[in-house]
């Protein structure tokens, strides 16, 4: 039997004209520790790292640097940028301040004082990055210890449309089915040749259509469910990554698999 390991999960909502949100969850969360741990952060999943979280050095810090005149939402403390620390549903968009490329860095905590991440728990991190010629706003869900030793990354997501906000912790919107999907509404099982998926969810509509791509895009396989159960034939696949996708009329999932 082989086993499919999901590395990250993308969610993409209703592609009206209200726009979308780009979900990605990191499982198991990604724990950074000393000495010199880091974090590189690339909300588009493109292959471009928009930001790199550091840990300075045992005791002395944690920050968070800007690649690319890409920002961060804070405030400024002196000669340095301090980000704030968000709560779940706060507003980030155009219309807060001060938005900082601070190349320097972002210091989220120190142990003298500066940032205000000390011991946060689900806080998150405004952010506004820069893509062909447009702007896009997204935030990062990050836990930090007291003692600037420890930072961990959990999820991240960004509003696609130019110039749109969203609201921290959001990764959904309620579809054109006045129904909410939340991330994780499919199993996965592999067997032999077959990739077995079931619909977990029972609010959920029987009309999906699947499409598995490598990793460049070429369409690898297709089919549709009919019921709440399918098999998908994975016979004479190369090992390595591929891209599983949900499609109804109101919505689009996404899951990067790793077949063995």
């Amino acid at each position: 039997m082989k086993f499919i390991t999901s590395m990250v999960f993308s969610l993409v909502l209703s592609a009206t004209a209200s726009g979308k949100i780009i979900y990605t969850d990191i499982k198991p969360d990604s724990v950074v520790v000393q000495p010199f741990g880091s974090y590189f952060l690339d909300l588009d999943n493109d292959g471009n790292t928009e930001y790199g979280v550091w840990l300075i050095s045992t005791g002395q810090g944690i920050t968070i640097l800007s690649i690319d005149s890409n920002e961060v939402l804070g405030a400024a403390v002196g000669a340095n940028h301090s980000p704030h620390a968000f709560n779940f549903s706060d507003s980030i968009g155009p219309n807060q301040t001060i938005w900082s490329d601070n190349n320097n860095g972002h210091m989220l905590m120190s142990p003298f004082g500066l940032g205000v991440w000390n011991g946060a728990q689900d806080k998150y991190l405004g952010l506004r990055f820069y893509k062909n010629s447009k702007i896009y706003y997204g935030w990062a869900r990050l836990d930090v210890d007291s003692l600037g030793n420890v930072f961990t990354v959990k999820d991240y997501a960004y509003e696609d449309v130019d110039g749109k906000g969203l609201k921290a912790g959001e990764t959904m919107i309620t579809s054109n089915m006045q129904i909410s999907i939340p991330p994780d509404v499919f199993l996965f099982e592999q067997r032999g040749n077959t990739l077995q998926i079931r619909i977990i969810n029972p609010n959920l509509p029987l009309d999906w259509k699947i499409i598995l791509y490598s990793i460049e895009g070429r369409t690898m396989r297709s089919g549709t469910f009919t019921s709440e159960f399918y098999k998908l034939d994975i016979r004479n696949l190369n090992s390595g990554m591929y891209i599983l996708e949900f499609q109804t009329r109101e919505a689009a999932l996404r899951r990067k698999l790793f077949i063995n």
